[in-house]
């Protein structure tokens, strides 16, 4: 397996229990995840890296670059990659074990959206939900995301993208593909809008519903689920992921000016709403 927690058989009878708890003797543990290109992937490599430390734990993150989202899944399902991150889904949840934590307080599901250059008053008149409905504006997604589903949940016009999902900025940019918006979250859309300046931050809206990123582990790897999953619950208690947070994303409220937006708030869709997404797409 690619994650690797060793201590010597003799210790291990000994001393049962050492394995989850912090000290001296914690195991170390060695994972492969996907690399870190962006301020948010550096976050969950530090959450995961630092609350496993706070519990004594000597962790080696090897990073593998460049990997395509579909093709880390497989990886992921394969056991080539240790851990990885994503938002939680009927689906996801099927094949792989959930860690249970919501790994940014909410934040990856409060979103801005990417308009073309010159329409950044497309959304000056969107008040209310209702108001996003009447405007028929079509949002853009990955065909099997999440986001999709809760768009479609929400009576909202949706393009679900299938392949590559980052074609969606060329889309947008063109103006004659069907894709009017294209909502990101507030911890994702800093970055993407300095290697995207064909685009522009719509500065009215805010899209908010209940959900959050969470780790996922391969089903053969139970054991490392339940050491992430304790290293975190103490990194909620202890206030290390608060403070990574806010090291990592303090700033993005002010910088998008979150406060001033009109707030639509969209209700998250049921497992029975997600099964019929899975099947439909």
């Amino acid at each position: 397996m690619v994650w690797l927690i060793r201590l010597a058989r003799s210790f291990m009878v000994c001393m049962p229990g050492v394995l989850m708890g912090a000290g001296a003797f914690a195991a170390p543990v060695e994972m492969s995840i996907p690399g870190a290109p962006f301020v948010q992937h550096r976050f969950f490599h530090q959450l995961l890296k630092r609350s496993l430390e706070a519990q004594g734990h000597q962790v080696n993150l090897n990073s593998i670059e460049g990997l395509p989202q579909n093709r880390a899944y497989a990886m992921l399902e394969s056991g080539e990659v240790s851990v990885f991150w994503g938002l939680k889904t009927l689906e996801r949840d099927q094949k792989f074990l959930r860690v249970s934590n919501r790994l940014t307080n909410g934040l990856y599901s409060t979103r801005v959206a990417f308009v073309r250059k010159g329409q950044e008053a497309l959304f000056q008149s969107v008040k209310s939900l209702e108001d996003l409905r009447k405007s028929g504006l079509v949002a853009g997604f990955g065909q099997i995301w999440f986001d999709a589903e809760v768009w479609r949940a929400n009576d909202l016009a949706v393009h679900a993208q299938p392949g590559d999902w980052q074609v969606l900025f060329r889309m947008l940019a063109s103006g004659k593909r069907g894709v009017d918006y294209f909502p990101r979250s507030v911890v994702e859309i800093l970055d993407e809008a300095a290697t995207h300046p064909e685009l522009a931050i719509d500065p009215h809206l805010l899209m908010v519903y209940d959900h959050d990123m969470f780790f996922y582990v391969s089903k053969k790897s139970a054991a490392l689920k339940s050491l992430i999953e304790d290293a975190l619950g103490k990194a909620d208690s202890s206030g290390l992921k608060a403070s990574l947070i806010k090291e990592h994303f303090g700033g993005i409220h002010a910088q998008l000016n979150t406060d001033k937006r009109s707030k639509v708030v969209l209700k998250t869709p049921s497992q029975a709403q997600q099964i019929k997404g899975i099947r439909k797409e």
